[in-house]
């Protein structure tokens, strides 16, 4: 059952603010610098987030206009093709910029740790039941109800 499915079955309001979270990491050798990309590239941090705020569901989402209002979509062709892998460049040469994701490493050892990458972007219900399935997949939902704060997860 996907993300979207359970949440029409949670019957929420359409403009329940949801907080869209992609969690994911690997191990590393924090000893020698350069390991951060390598973990972007095979956990897919920057494809999932690009493909999320890309998606027309969620236009006018924070992580677009910050690239916009500091002009890091000037160099997009304007060609109405590959947009999508536009911002995943964009994300993986500037992340340590920006606070589009979280990173941090727990060291095992002196050389060996694991790395945790941990994106969120906050929208509506409504948004997520109106995405592409292949936006929203892998990501998880966590929305705050009176009840108190309930986590979606496929």
């Amino acid at each position: 059952m996907s993300i979207q499915d359970k949440l029409r079955q949670s019957d929420l309001a359409a403009d329940t603010k949801v907080n869209l979270i992609f969690e994911d990491g690997e191990d590393v050798t924090h000893a020698w610098g350069g390991y951060e990309e390598e973990v972007y590239e095979n956990t897919g941090v920057a494809k999932h987030l690009a493909q999320l705020v890309t998606d027309p569901s969620f236009k006018d989402n924070d992580v677009l206009e910050e690239m916009r209002s500091q002009d890091l979509l000037e160099d997009y062709p304007r060609d109405g093709s590959g947009f999508t892998d536009f911002v995943e460049e964009v994300i993986k040469e500037t992340n340590s910029d920006y606070e589009w994701f979280e990173k941090w490493t727990e060291n095992y050892d002196h050389k060996r740790g694991f790395m945790n990458v941990h994106a969120k972007v906050g929208t509506t219900v409504e948004q997520v039941l109106n995405a592409s399935p292949d936006s929203v997949s892998g990501w998880k939902a966590e929305v705050t109800t009176d009840l108190g704060t309930t986590t979606v997860e496929c």
